[in-house]
């Protein structure tokens, strides 16, 4: 299993900064949140912050701290699985005079629900709902997911993704069996445009609404695929969509306010380009996506927000989006008549959602439970965050691999890994101190990522880290020093990375098989190597180490530091003779202190 460990290369590193920019980045502002999907404030003043859970709950973030009664519990009412969930929440334009909010949800059997409910103070009434609208989504798939009001006509728009995949014989997946995208007849595929605040029913499908011939009422646009994230841009109500792709494109659309009743291409194409066998062709009248990129560059957009708020003056008026799978954001705006993005640096999150507050500050939603704020960062050599190697959580654990976020990293213009024993003390003439004390350095990117090996003593419970690329010196970062941090490591910011019995990376084996996972932040072991050299044989972790896959316990059979690999812990597991089957968390445990949860399948 050690010829594995070259597939490490694999933890994130993201391209360079490219134009004058504001370059951005990430402060944590909250944590502790299960499985968080949206973020929004009430527009209402009052500062709060409602964090949606996908369970059903919706939580209060307030000064600091977050209110210890939920705003709002629906998990009596919401399905909750991968594709099930409350997905999103929105409040009426005057909220503070109309005291009600609405909700996005998915039943147990698989049908979408838009209700709303009245609130009081800081608690919303579950068993006020009244249901707005309702509709089966027969694949249970690729429900969307958002609601928001137009700062310019006060009609609530919704997404609805095309309703998922479909099994022909022998097994054959099949994009939009239905045509659902296409269809203007079914609520799949489509954003909906609806009048919710007229006294006395659920809706109105407005007057205004494109209302073409075969098309439902309440239909505003068709084309979509799994539109999971859009936004209007506050200051000119212009529509922002992220719209997930299928097996090649990721799409962000922008609609300029107004400029309903348009086709955005699916299932005829993804992107711009034409989907085989689909006849995309011979259709005429298809809006292309204001941005698109590959799956070499991510898996699943996310869709983001225009930063309207006070306090970056040179971020306004940028769109600011993300991908789920890598955690990379990107800043995108016109220049010279086209659509720009440049790269903005990896976030070491699963980016499941962008969000603003009442003053149109930017918030980030990690799927792991925390949210962060969209901060500018100053000129020159800055160290941003200093945290766990795999998971990126805050700290460091003595000789496990370090990952150190800067701006400023102008110098590096490609990824540098070491491949050399011992660990260089400089790298692309990067160079790391830890109490005063050079490190060993792992590997540099233009993203701004600097990882390194943490020294096998850390006195104390903080220490000082700075980082010198060049001529230039970071500021002094304390990092918090913990026993044990254990993080797992991704191939794709999602599944864990595995290698199989036969030594080959997977993302998937049966119930009684053996895989190795990796990670690191452990704690320590019987015999630490050399610093900065390969561990060998002996390596075991002295703590208890327990692990999970598909919901049950595994087998421990072996945790101990990688041989051939300086920092990296391997956890050899047996699966589970009655683990769930199907994608589901995987994680490790060191002393009672668990890792973030990634993903692998049981067969």
């Amino acid at each position: 299993m050690r010829t594995a460990f070259v597939l490490l290369a694999l933890v994130c590193m993201g391209p360079p900064l490219r134009g004058q920019w504001a370059q951005i980045g990430w402060e944590p502002v909250a944590a502790g949140f299960n499985r968080p999907v949206f973020v929004t404030g009430a527009g209402d003043g009052s500062g709060r912050l409602f964090v949606v859970e996908q369970e059903g709950r919706v939580k209060i973030w307030r000064d600091g701290a977050t209110v210890e009664r939920p705003f709002l519990d629906l998990t009596a009412r919401v399905g909750f699985d991968e594709e099930l969930g409350l997905f999103s929440i929105a409040f009426p334009p005057h909220f503070a005079d109309k005291k009600r909010v609405y909700a996005f949800f998915v039943e147990p059997g698989g049908g979408i629900v838009i209700a709303r409910y009245r609130v009081d103070g800081d608690v919303a009434d579950a068993k006020s709902e009244e249901v707005v609208l309702r509709f089966a989504q027969p694949l249970g798939q690729h429900n969307g997911g958002t609601l928001a009001f137009s700062p310019v006509d006060g009609k609530l728009y919704v997404s609805v993704g095309d309703g998922g995949i479909g099994v022909e014989a022998d097994d054959v997946y099949v994009n939009d069996p239905d045509n659902a995208g296409q269809n203007p007849g079914v609520w799949q595929g489509k954003i909906l445009r609806l009048d919710v605040e007229s006294e006395g029913v659920p809706y109105v499908a407005p007057a205004d609404n494109p209302r073409r011939e075969g098309w439902l009422p309440e239909v505003w646009s068709i084309g979509w695929r799994n539109p999971w994230r859009f936004s209007f841009d506050r200051k000119t109500g212009d529509m922002w969509v992220g719209d997930v792709g299928a097996d090649g494109y990721e799409e962000i659309d922008m609609e300029p306010v107004g400029a309903g009743g348009r086709n955005y291409g699916w299932s005829l194409r993804e992107g711009t380009h034409c989907v085989p066998g689909k006849g995309c062709g011979e259709v005429e009248g298809l809006t292309a996506p204001a941005i698109e990129y590959g799956h070499d560059e991510g898996c699943s957009v996310t869709g983001g927000v225009v930063y309207r708020g006070s306090r970056f003056r040179d971020v306004e008026g940028t769109y600011i989006f993300g991908d789920y799978c890598r955690g990379q954001v990107w800043a995108a705006k016109q220049l010279g008549g086209e659509w720009r993005r440049v790269a903005m640096g990896l976030t070491r999150t699963q980016l499941v959602s962008f969000g603003e507050d009442d003053a149109g500050e930017i918030y980030l939603v990690d799927y792991r439970g925390s949210i962060l704020r969209l901060m500018q960062l100053a000129p020159g050599l800055s160290v941003i965050a200093v945290g766990n190697g795999a998971s990126g959580e805050a700290g460091m654990v003595a000789g496990s691999q370090v990952s150190a976020t800067l701006s400023g990293l102008d110098e590096v213009a490609e990824e540098t890994r070491a491949e050399q024993w011992p660990l260089p003390l400089s790298l692309a003439d990067v160079t790391v101190w830890v109490n005063g004390t050079q490190a060993g350095v792992i590997g540099v990117a233009p993203s701004g990522k600097v990882d390194f090996l943490a020294p096998y003593v850390l006195p104390g419970d903080s220490a000082q880290v700075q980082v010198r690329s060049g001529f230039k010196t970071s500021n002094l970062v304390q990092a918090a020093v913990k026993p044990v941090q254990p993080g797992l490591f991704t191939v794709d910011g999602r599944h864990v990375l595995a290698v199989n019995e036969q030594g080959e990376m997977t993302k998937s084996a049966g119930r009684g098989t053996v895989v190795a996972i990796y990670g690191t932040g452990l704690g320590s072991v019987l015999a630490w190597p050399e610093y900065g050299y390969p561990a060998k044989e002996g390596a075991e972790v002295k703590g208890t180490v327990r692990a999970s896959i598909g919901g049950k316990a595994g087998g421990v059979q072996f945790a101990a530091l990688a041989p051939g690999f300086a920092g990296i812990y391997a956890v050899v597991v047996k699966i589970a003779e009655d683990a769930e089957l199907g994608e589901g968390d995987v994680w490790v445990e060191v002393e009672g202190i668990r890792s973030l949860p990634v993903r692998f399948t049981v067969e």
